[in-house]
């Protein structure tokens, strides 16, 4: 038998290796493909909310915002050229702006989630008389975006570090003409996952939507608008269309292309446009102004359901 054990401890080690292997060669394939995609890692922090990383690709000189999970796993929350920065890299994000076909102008609106602050750099571009307020729970974020995107205070733009749930529950704030909700999805760090569950929870509820309704614009030409940013494949998705056809006479949901995202409008306003309006006003706005064309108007109306 003594003979034989050198073999066998050596048969051992190798399926014990391999077993390493398999555990591990996912995780770093895993790595490769993000930097691939994404680029190197150029800052990471751990919040009391999040697992942040910024990185870059500088060949394309494209930087990104990823949250990262428990499990380790990246999910891309925001993109910045820095040759164009105004300019939507995320599709869902384009999409939400189809807002603007609903409102051609929106003099004042809230964004919950401020993430690298694309949705803000575009509509400085886009619409100048646009006043922007943001509520960012995770002051982290906020500095995140500041450093790395170059998204801060400024003449029309707010930045609110608070809780979006709080902040919109405040009957003496300023009513929005739109209001954008992007706050959804965030992958917490193990260690407040529970927490910020439920916070993230509480964004979803008929309760929180009365407190959004209340907080727009409403009457005659001036109804309001909110704007989600669902994700097709979450149990709760069907829950969360529900709660807002609750609370929102009118409901337009526009299925993203290539991505996994629904991109949903509420309105105050009680009368529903069809797909050839929607259609004919994209191609209208297509014609007049660049960002449109930019953000592809049509193909973003395409994706309504009906």
């Amino acid at each position: 038998m003594k003979k034989f054990l050198p073999a066998i401890v050596a048969a051992v080690l190798l399926v014990v290796a391999n077993g390493v292997l398999l555990v591990v060669l996912p995780s770093w394939h895993r790595a490769v493909e993000l930097e691939r995609a994404h680029g190197e890692i150029i800052h990471e922090e751990w919040s009391d909310f999040a697992h942040l990383r910024v990185r870059e690709l500088p060949d394309s000189r494209r930087r990104s915002l990823t949250f990262v999970d428990a499990e380790g796993r990246e999910q891309l929350q925001s993109r910045i050229d820095l040759d164009a920065p105004s300019r939507l890299e995320l599709r869902y994000s384009r999409a939400m702006f189809a807002s603007f076909l609903l409102r051609e102008t929106q003099p004042r609106v809230l964004i919950v989630g401020l993430g690298g602050g694309g949705m803000v750099r575009f509509l400085h571009a886009a619409m100048p008389e646009t006043q922007v307020d943001v509520v960012e729970i995770d002051p982290a974020v906020v500095e995140v975006a500041a450093a790395y995107f170059g998204t801060d205070n400024g003449p029309r733009t707010t930045i609110h570090t608070a809780d979006g749930f709080e902040y919109l529950g405040d009957e003496t704030g300023p009513k929005y003409d739109v209001i954008y909700l992007d706050a959804f999805l965030r992958p917490p760090v193990e260690a407040v996952a529970a927490a910020l569950r439920e916070k993230t929870q509480r964004l979803k509820t008929a309760a929180f939507l009365e407190q959004v309704r209340a907080r727009l614009v409403d009457g005659g030409d001036s109804s309001g608008l909110v704007v989600f940013n669902l994700i097709k494949r979450e149990a709760s998705t069907d829950n969360d269309l529900a709660a807002i056809r609750s609370v929102f006479p009118t409901v337009y949901e526009f299925d993203v292309a290539g991505t996994g995202n629904l991109v949903v409008i509420g309105s105050t306003d009680a009368e529903r446009i069809g797909a050839e309006e929607w259609k004919a006003r994209a191609a209208a706005w297509e014609e007049k102004a660049e960002w449109a064309r930019e953000i592809e108007l049509r193909k973003v109306v395409a994706g309504l359901r009906e």
